[in-house]
């Protein structure tokens, strides 16, 4: 399952990268990439119907969200939060506008995918829903190799790397300690953002580090894309109404109580670091600067 989960998340970023240089507009270049996986699944289906099972892959929706997880919006979520805490109302809408766009276009790559492999009789369903197990062990290491892969992707630097990959470990480390006490949703991601946001702020003045590249990468485990896309999954199904509108409600709930806890947490972790270290003097010459542009 993990190699197949591997070449499918590649096979994605790929199609992504060539969506970019034909300038096809994301919104395509998301439900193209978004059916590969599925494609993928749907191949194995009917290979495994042929075999009589193969070990290890029997759940088709696991193959799927393993394949489209480099897709989803988590971090557009986060900053269309960041941006409303800040002010900036109409860059937040916009924000949300592109999570919904990108997102939809992923369910219907998804759906269209699985209305060909139906039509090539090849039964298969999925569900946005897969099974979240295992120690908080084993969630420490996937959120401390979680974090690399953004580094990456977004070309950070070897020693800003590490830095993200522990503060990953710990964000998601006060995540598991805080999900005992069992609060909502925005205060359990809120805490730990609040201690990455001081550290975060603490490193680049210490190390001369990129403060959003470590803090981001500390808390991309964290982030809301798979409920938004949960959401928008249940959307789409052919029901009858009113039948799933708790669970729509309940996940578009878990992604703004999450994106606006992340964004919030940052923000006041960098701020109490600011209080207690001081502001940094590139920051003081860009704020004068723009109090002398009124």
């Amino acid at each position: 399952m993990w190699i197949v989960a591997a070449i499918s998340a590649a096979l994605v970023d790929q199609t992504q990268r060539f969506c970019q240089k034909v300038g096809l507009a994301g919104f395509f270049a998301n439900a193209l990439s978004a059916s590969i996986p599925t494609f993928i699944a749907a191949g194995l289906t009917a290979l495994a119907g042929a075999m009589g099972g193969i070990p290890g892959l029997n759940s088709p929706s696991v193959v799927v969200v393993s394949g489209i997880i480099v897709l989803l919006a988590g971090l557009s979520v986060l900053g269309a939060a960041q941006d409303a805490i800040d002010g900036y109302y109409l860059t937040s809408a916009a924000r949300g506008i592109e999570v919904l766009m990108m997102t939809l276009g992923i369910g219907i790559g998804t759906a269209l995918a699985l209305q060909i492999s139906t039509a090539l009789g090849v039964g298969m369903s999925i569900s946005p829903y897969v099974t979240l197990g295992g120690s908080p062990l084993f969630g420490t290491l996937g959120a401390m190799l979680v974090a690399p892969g953004f580094c990456l992707a977004t070309y950070t630097g070897t020693r800003a790397t590490m830095l993200g990959i522990a503060l990953s470990g710990a964000a998601w480390i006060i995540f598991e300690l805080v999900s005992l006490f069992q609060f909502s949703i925005g205060p359990t991601v809120a805490i730990p953002a609040v201690v990455i946001g001081f550290a975060g702020y603490y490193l680049h003045r210490q190390l001369r580090v990129p403060e959003l590249a470590i803090t981001t990468a500390a808390i991309i485990s964290l982030l809301p894309g798979l409920a938004v896309y949960k959401g928008l999954f249940l959307l789409m199904e052919d029901s009858e109404a009113g039948a799933y509108v708790t669970a729509i409600y309940v996940q578009f709930s878990v992604v703004i109580g999450t994106g606006i806890g992340l964004a919030a947490g940052l923000s006041i972790g960098a701020y109490l670091a600011r209080k207690q270290i001081g502001t940094d003097r590139s920051a003081i010459r860009a704020r004068r600067r723009g109090v002398g542009a009124y």
